[in-house]
């Protein structure tokens, strides 16, 4: 129908239905494109990560970098370690509006769950590291959660299916980035390629002290040319390398 003018042998009431069902069909067809399509920010498939970003920067402009977001629907439940009751209760007020007044249709955050926010020591400077020697590998230092500290465990396991894992971490502190874990990850996974290695976070600086082939050490070099913020990264290579 495309360019051409309804048939003239309708009648007036029959072309007023008809405009009308073309009318209905092109705004059901916006609304599915609104709700599924993945290049909108708003659709279903993108909304519960634009809610977390929105909320994790919300929530370090307001001086709680570490306090991480995920997002059950349109849930924020938040997870990790502040100083004070009011601090975790400032942390549930900045995420609950951090994208607007939330509903259906309008996106945003309509609850928040803090049950996983605990209230404990900040420990300074925030230090993590993960060594690894042969089949030998040793975790260290502090976890902004215990989901956490559960997730890298279980990526050590994955990253070195053959390894003995010393698990020495504890959850304690704030991380300087809600997206700590994620980054932490990405460092297990970077060092399997090497049989001897150490990695460690203290704060936003991340080093690297590794020994392996070339390839393995461009591999890294080129894996973090470009860090995550706010992370700075150095990577050592041993003298004795290949």
């Amino acid at each position: 129908m495309s360019g051409a003018s309804l048939d003239p042998a309708l009648t007036r009431p029959e072309r007023l239905r008809l405009l009308l069902w073309i009318g209905g069909v092109g705004a059901a067809l916006a609304m599915i494109l609104g709700m599924f399509g993945p290049i909108f920010d708003g659709s279903i498939w993108k909304l519960p990560r634009t809610l977390e970003a929105r909320a994790e920067a919300a929530l370090s402009a307001a001086g709680l970098p570490g306090v991480e977001v995920h997002m059950n629907g349109q849930t924020a439940v938040l997870r990790g370690v502040v100083a004070t009751p009011s601090a975790r209760e400032a942390a549930m007020r900045v995420a609950l509006v951090s994208a607007g007044p939330g509903g259906a249709w309008a996106g945003g955050i309509t609850n928040v769950d803090s049950r996983e926010v605990s209230i404990g020591a900040i420990e300074r400077p925030f230090v993590w590291s993960i060594k690894r020697e042969a089949r030998q590998v040793t975790l260290a230092g502090f976890a902004p959660s215990n989901d956490t500290r559960r997730a890298l465990h279980q990526a050590v396991a994955a990253a070195f299916p053959n390894a003995t894992i010393e698990d020495d971490q504890q959850v304690a502190g704030v991380s300087p980035s809600a997206r700590w874990r994620y980054a932490a990850q990405d460092v297990v996974q970077a060092l399997a390629p090497f049989e001897s290695a150490e990695a460690r976070f203290e704060d936003e600086t991340l080093v690297f002290n590794v020994r392996g082939s070339q390839a393995a050490v461009a591999a890294l070099h080129a894996r973090y040319q470009t860090p995550p913020p706010p992370f700075h990264v150095t990577v050592n290579v041993a003298e004795d390398a290949p």
